[in-house]
């Protein structure tokens, strides 16, 4: 990438995220994913706490549990999961602000699949993947489905950053160019 295209791209994302809206909408959508987590990996406990002592004590466990959820996990896993929620939160403030821009055509069609199979990953396996693996540890696949992986599952974490990584990127294009698409012409220079 050349370095007038990166500064093209941070400029787009400045001008994006200049934007309160879509800033607290990033913001929104991260604390959401990864409270999401919280809850998954937690919801024994934070449900007993509910049932014994009532919906304050329950949201305090909550609330602490969110705040110390780094002391529960491996570093490595706290770490992909906090870059998991960034990159979602970015994703979708930029995917909200391209449709707003222009409703006729939204991305590629493998844009489109290269973010949903990022997004799609980082909701399967988004942080601890021994013993908090996103959706799969609700259906009960934690454990059993990281055992046969090299890295414990860390490696599904690291494909699902780098597929969402590479739609901001895309996505970061398209608004830079303002929507328009390039045409092949017979000679191989693109107009």
């Amino acid at each position: 990438m050349s370095k007038m295209k990166f500064k093209e791209k941070i400029k787009t994302l400045k001008k994006v995220f200049g934007k309160v809206k879509y800033l607290l909408l990033a913001i929104l959508v991260a604390l959401i994913f990864y409270s999401s987590n919280v809850l998954i990996t937690n919801w024994k406990t934070i449900l007993s706490v509910y049932s014994l002592k009532g919906f304050y004590e329950g949201s305090r466990m909550f609330v602490n549990l969110s705040f110390g959820f780094v002391k529960t996990i491996a570093w490595h896993s706290y770490t992909s999961l906090v870059l998991i929620s960034i990159l979602l939160g970015m994703f979708f403030s930029l995917v909200v602000y391209r449709t707003k821009m222009s409703v006729k055509s939204m991305d590629k069609k493998s844009v489109r699949i290269f973010a949903t199979l990022g997004v799609f990953l980082g909701v399967l396996a988004p942080g601890c993947a021994a013993c908090g693996m996103g959706i799969l540890s609700a259906l009960g696949f934690g454990v059993i489905a990281v055992n046969f992986l090299p890295f414990k599952g860390l490696e599904i974490s690291l494909i699902s950053i780098t597929i969402l990584g590479f739609s901001i990127v895309k996505i970061t294009d398209k608004i830079s160019n303002g929507n328009s698409c390039s045409i092949e012409l017979k000679g191989g220079k693109n107009e």
